[in-house]
């Protein structure tokens, strides 16, 4: 049978016809008639009892499929990378170790077309990563140590945009590039200005096509910016940075220990996340791949240890896999619209307190006890569980989300034309099923700490018998 019945975009007839035509040297067949055909009522060919339904093929099904065959090449170079950091650990006096589970070298295809929905960004920058450990990565000697041996064997630091405004709310002071400016905007015609200011800018890694937008604006002014003016606009600047982000607890970096970096990496300093989380994540490239487009990120996270990486397993699944979804719901749109501030500010105060509730109660004990086993070889363990009124006040604030939620929606869908309400309603009740979702999956988080089945999440199956938790994808 001649595929072409099924792709090319011919009426019944024609393809019909287009196969007796092709065909006609092997055997006669009785014209067919066009009233005699009737449209098929679904996406469906019988071949005898068999029937093919085809499916509906969505832009996330073609990614899917995509990254499903570049998987292969991705292992292959993934290992590569696994390989050469072994070597490298296995040389650091027991300072580093690598993470033997290989399991999540590649990300999962469909775990990367759902963080690009999630994330809105078609860069997935985590497609390939593994796991460190180092006994002290407050000591910034470990982690020069690790960058000079990876770019020995070929692999540096990718470059990434950062918005002025966070590098200058990290300690990058930008006194020269402001004196420069200063100095172009007071006597634009200067021509030895004119000439190096922009070659300037792109050596220290500035994107051109901002600059250039920035020096316009300026010079659009009728008088010279003032201090607080040329921030405001040039905070909105991006620059290149080294892809490295130490999300470490400050209390415990000395400024000795930050002197030790280069200038460039002083700046790559950060805080841990809101659940206590701590770590050093960085994305390499190989040097030798010139073409930038042919480049794959090489992530690497750098734990305390084995005990930590199972607190951030056990973390992720239990809180951070439910938490997220607060980020789905399509009520968020008016959170940052300044209209609907009055309406959605309860909403908003519901999510972070549930937010905390789990952060404070779970999180933070969990990153606390893998670090003091990890770091300190503490074997005391901090208690992790929820009392009656904990669980009282985690329904007060969901049945309080529920019912605030539909305000904002309800204004919206005031002053929509009643022909044009349906996507607003139908987005209300997602959210609301959305939220159930949450709440049921938090309820159960609840109960596995309660009963201690959450500290049993990364154990192995026992030989010869069987488990009801099965192992699931933490990979975030």
């Amino acid at each position: 049978m001649n595929i072409n019945l099924f792709t090319q975009r011919f009426s019944p007839l024609q393809n019909l016809k287009s196969i007796n035509q092709r065909n006609n040297n092997n055997y006669q067949s009785n014209p067919a008639k066009e009233n005699n055909l009737s449209p098929l009522k679904a996406d469906t060919v019988s071949f005898g009892a068999a029937r093919f339904v085809v499916k509906p093929h969505t832009i996330g099904d073609a990614l899917e499929d995509q990254f499903t065959l570049e998987t292969p090449r991705l292992l292959a170079i993934g290992k590569v990378y696994h390989a050469v950091s072994k070597v490298i650990a296995e040389g650091s006096d027991g300072i580093f170790k690598i993470s033997d589970n290989i399991e999540h070298l590649v990300k999962d295809p469909k775990t990367r077309v759902n963080k690009m929905i999630r994330s809105g960004d078609m860069k997935v920058h985590d497609i390939l990563r593994i796991t460190g450990y180092c006994k002290d990565p407050y000591n910034f000697d470990n982690l020069l140590y690790w960058l000079n041996e990876m770019e020995s064997c070929r692999y540096v630091l990718d470059k990434v945009p950062m918005q002025m405004n966070k590098l200058i709310k990290r300690g990058y002071i930008p006194t020269e590039e402001e004196n420069i400016i200063m100095s172009y905007l007071s006597n634009p015609k200067d021509k030895e200005l004119n000439k190096h200011i922009l070659p300037y800018f792109e050596e220290k890694g500035y994107y051109l096509p901002e600059v250039k937008k920035l020096l316009a604006d300026l010079k659009q002014l009728d008088h010279i910016p003032s201090h607080d003016e040329f921030y405001e606009e040039f905070g909105k600047v991006n620059k290149k940075v080294p892809d490295l982000d130490i999300r470490l607890n400050p209390d415990m970096i000395t400024p000795a220990q930050i002197k030790k970096l280069p200038e460039e990496y002083r700046y790559c300093i950060s805080k841990p996340q809101g659940s206590g989380y701590e770590d050093i994540q960085m994305r390499f490239v190989r040097s030798y791949v010139k073409e930038s487009s042919n480049q794959i990120p090489h992530e690497m996270i750098i734990l305390f240890g084995e005990n930590y990486r199972k607190s951030k397993s056990r973390e992720s699944h239990f809180v951070y896999s439910h938490l997220r979804k607060f980020k789905e719901l399509g009520v968020k749109r008016f959170f940052d619209n300044d209209k609907y501030d009055s309406l959605t500010s309860k909403a908003k105060n519901y999510v972070e307190l549930i937010e905390e509730m789990f952060h404070g109660k779970i999180s933070r004990k969990e990153f606390l006890n893998g670090k003091n086993k990890d770091f300190l070889g503490s074997k005391k363990t901090i208690d992790i569980s929820f009392n009656e009124n904990d669980e009282l006040l985690l329904d007060g604030y969901f049945e309080g989300l529920l019912k605030e939620i539909g305000k904002p929606y309800s204004k919206a869908i005031s002053k929509t034309a009643k022909d044009k309400r349906k996507p607003l309603k139908d987005a209300l009740k997602a959210d609301r099923e959305k939220i159930k979702e949450i709440r049921k999956g938090l309820k159960e988080t609840v109960e596995a700490y309660n009963s201690g089945n959450a500290f049993r999440y990364n154990e192995p199956t026992p030989k010869g018998k069987r488990t009801k938790n099965k192992k699931i994808d933490t990979e975030v």
